[in-house]
């Protein structure tokens, strides 16, 4: 069959199959191919994806070639805890908590009960420097400063796991977490006073310190101001049943 007495169907199937890597036929649709100028005809066979790839397309791509995405916007999930919120006068509505984290650019946000506490999801460019962006936006507006602590839903979900308290079999309801700004030096932690508050103990874990309250805590010296300057940096506590509730909000 010569090119140029073939019906417009074969020919356009021919074009196409020269022209594109990636040809629109069905597999096993029959098609014919131009075999060429020197035959000066077409064979008819049946469309088989693979082997009409050309070797562009089975040829892997490169690194330089694929478009990565940019992980500064890739967003996570986050838990801010809020330092004194709504106690010794420092009043602040949840909604305005919400309000101020969504116009720092964050989304999804969500709180738990009134002591400060908020969940949401932000990209790597808005984490920069939120803490105090959060500490300053309540200050200019509500006249007072509250420190701000951030942790991940694996930072979260690492606390939960090694709590060496549960291990001994202590009571739940007596536990605290006091989570900490920045990681403290060795010295500093070997510092702390394992007797300061008979029966209370503690052991400190990377930026997380637990406590065991056997009596409460209102009458405990192992305070936040306590650790604070012992540590050179900001804490702020939670209970365990709190703990646990916000990494079960975080991963719904």
């Amino acid at each position: 069959m010569r090119p140029d007495s073939s019906p417009r169907r074969f020919q356009r199937s021919a074009v196409s199959l020269r022209n594109s890597a990636r040809p629109r036929f069905l597999s096993g649709e029959v098609v014919f191919v131009w075999e060429g100028r020197e035959s000066g005809t077409y064979r008819r066979r049946r469309y088989s994806p693979k082997a009409s790839r050309t070797d562009a397309t089975r040829r892997p791509c490169s690194m330089e070639s694929m478009k990565t995405a940019d992980i500064s916007k890739v967003k996570s999930t986050h838990v801010a805890l809020l330092r004194g919120v709504n106690v010794g006068g420092n009043m602040l509505p949840m909604k305005d908590l919400a309000g101020i984290l969504a116009d720092a650019g964050c989304t999804d946000v969500r709180t738990y009960i009134q002591s400060g506490n908020a969940i949401f999801r932000a990209a790597d460019g808005v984490l920069e420097g939120l803490p105090d962006r959060i500490t300053g936006r309540i200050a200019k507006r509500f006249g007072y400063q509250i420190p701000v602590i951030l942790r991940t839903t694996e930072q979260l979900r690492e606390t939960i796991r090694h709590n060496p308290f549960l291990k001994a079999g202590a009571e739940e309801k007596m536990l605290h977490v006091f989570f900490l700004a920045d990681l403290p030096k060795a010295q500093d932690v070997g510092s702390l006073d394992p007797k300061r508050s008979p029966p209370d103990t503690f052991v400190v874990r990377g930026r997380d310190i637990y406590v065991n309250f056997p009596n409460g805590l209102a009458r405990s010296k192992l305070t936040n101001n306590y650790f604070d300057s012992k540590l050179s940096t900001t804490s702020t506590a939670r209970n365990w049943r709190t703990v646990l509730k916000l990494f079960e909000l975080m991963t719904v």
